[in-house]
């Protein structure tokens, strides 16, 4: 049975390698470096459009309504995303770790999203 390729390597092989490797440390640096810039960028940028919001006569007119839904629908579909990369039926990686362990349990996000929408359908009426 293929592990994360069907002729390369299995899924612990894979990870082992990764830890072992003599990059990890130079990328969770760097990523590290991106993380702490990104945050101090959008606290700076947020901080601006806060003060110009309470202390000027500054309006943004439509997008000052637009910008709040955004904020607050970006992490609902950052999140779907992640659960299809996890537990997608044949190719999530939580599915890939539990083969390669020899579990035969099998997380079908699609049939969860199924379940999901039928359970808020059934609760609706």
């Amino acid at each position: 049975m293929g592990g994360i390729a069907a002729d390369g390597p299995t899924f612990g092989a894979a990870a082992r390698d990764v830890l072992r490797s003599s990059n990890l440390l130079p990328m969770l640096g760097s990523t590290a470096v991106v993380l702490v810039a990104s945050t101090t960028a959008a606290v700076v940028i947020a901080a601006l459009f806060a003060w110009l919001s309470e202390r000027t006569t500054a309006r943004l007119g439509w997008l000052a309504g637009v910008l709040p839904v955004v904020s607050l629908l970006v992490p609902s579909i950052a999140g779907a995303i992640d659960w299809v990369l996890l537990a997608s039926p044949k190719a999530g990686f939580v599915d890939v770790a539990l083969r390669e362990l020899g579990l035969p349990i099998v997380l079908d996000v699609f049939m969860l999203l199924v379940l999901g929408v039928a359970w808020a359908l059934r609760r609706r009426a």
